[in-house]
């Protein structure tokens, strides 16, 4: 399948989830975004916003990796976060707790936190960048590599010179 025929195919699983919780618990759940923007090494996500609507965020690399177990168990397990949320109305709740737990059940899930996707793939290598000391080089990620461009100063601790570029 292309990208777009998978985030299709989890939109309508997300839809499915929707529909089934509304025909198990007998009330209608408002519908939530979903977004494809998660990277590494998670799945899935349910977000719930302080004053806003919640969402649904997935990992694309893994879709495409895991497409039939991640459109059935990682979406489910996603929707049954905000049926969950829901039916608790404003109360504290735990996220796999006794009532996300039920609302598996009443999926046919099995009420399981982690997935076993293999993640090496999804995975983007880090970018480095050299930076030098008197006694050896250092390899900078994207983040100090900026920080040091906006005038952090980073010193080895072993020969306490400041890095600098390579």
């Amino acid at each position: 399948m292309t990208d777009a025929e998978l985030r299709d195919a989890a939109t309508r699983a997300v839809e499915r989830y929707f529909a089934l919780a509304e025909e198990r618990f007998g009330r209608v759940f408002k519908r939530v975004g979903v977004f494809f923007d998660l990277k590494g090494r998670t799945a899935g996500q349910a977000w719930f916003p302080a004053g806003e609507d919640p969402f649904l965020r997935f990992n694309l690399g893994l879709l495409r990796g895991n497409q039939k177990d991640f459109l059935v168990r990682t979406v489910g397990h996603e929707v049954a976060h905000v049926v969950d949320r829901v039916i608790a109305g404003r109360a504290r709740i735990r996220p796999h707790g006794p009532g996300w737990k039920a609302v598996m059940a009443a999926f046919g899930l099995p009420a399981t936190r982690c997935h076993d996707y293999e993640t090496t793939p999804a995975r983007q290598p880090a970018v480095t960048f050299p930076f030098r000391c008197a006694c050896r080089e250092w390899r900078f990620t994207i983040v100090r590599q900026r920080r040091h461009a906006r005038g952090m100063v980073y010193s080895c601790p072993k020969c306490l010179s400041i890095l600098r570029p390579a």
